[in-house]
């Protein structure tokens, strides 16, 4: 058995200024062998002084083959 899953970007990269808010869709799909939740967090070196960085969705739960959106 197997846990995994597979994040997929809707872009590589984002444009954004200090009055505009941007958005990244990530595609979360459980790639592996079992159902399971997957926890998601921001690491503190990839935090920001300058830009906010938030999650829509801090964990999700997946079923095999199982996608589901989360939105950076």
């Amino acid at each position: 058995d197997r846990s995994l899953a597979q994040l997929s970007p809707n872009t590589n990269q984002i444009i954004a200024g200090p009055s505009v808010a941007s958005d990244i869709t990530i595609e979360v799909t459980n790639i592996g062998t079992l159902q399971d939740t997957f926890l998601l967090s921001i690491g503190a070196g990839e935090t920001s002084n300058y830009f906010e960085l938030s999650l829509s969705k801090t964990s999700v739960n997946l079923g095999v083959g199982q996608s589901e959106t989360v939105v950076l």
